[in-house]
């Protein structure tokens, strides 16, 4: 790994990060894929300090936010990380629509490769 790992790796030691240096910190991770265990916990720590920051005071009463599609930055979900790990197949962006009036939570993830994943229903 070259000098922009190293750079990257000093990011995790700064006490505050803001969500602009999070992002810049989770982008080069492959939404997860490529991290260690140090930028795995430093990322996770982050997180939850920003989650304490939130100006919604209740946001599990607070759903409507939720609502909507969003694409997946990050995730240590092993379920949507190995499907990176297919021969002949490349994980393109991963989305989850969340669905307030049916109650329902989808995963969507976009995979290229050759043209018989067409055929492949999950």
């Amino acid at each position: 790994m070259g000098a922009a790992t190293s750079d990257l790796t000093s990011n995790y030691y700064r006490p505050m990060w803001g969500k602009s240096e999070l992002i810049a910190a989770i982008t080069p991770t492959n939404r997860g894929i490529k991290t260690s265990a140090l930028q795995r916990q430093a990322i996770l720590s982050e997180i939850a300090r920003l989650e304490g920051r939130n100006p919604t005071p209740d946001p599990l009463n607070a759903p409507e936010l939720l609502a909507g599609n969003w694409r997946l930055l990050y995730t240590t979900s092993q379920e949507l990380l190995n499907l990176d790990r297919f021969p002949l197949y490349q994980l393109g962006a991963i989305y989850q629509c969340i669905c307030l009036p049916e109650q329902r939570i989808y995963n969507i993830a976009e995979i290229a490769g050759i043209a018989v994943a067409n055929c492949i229903k999950t």
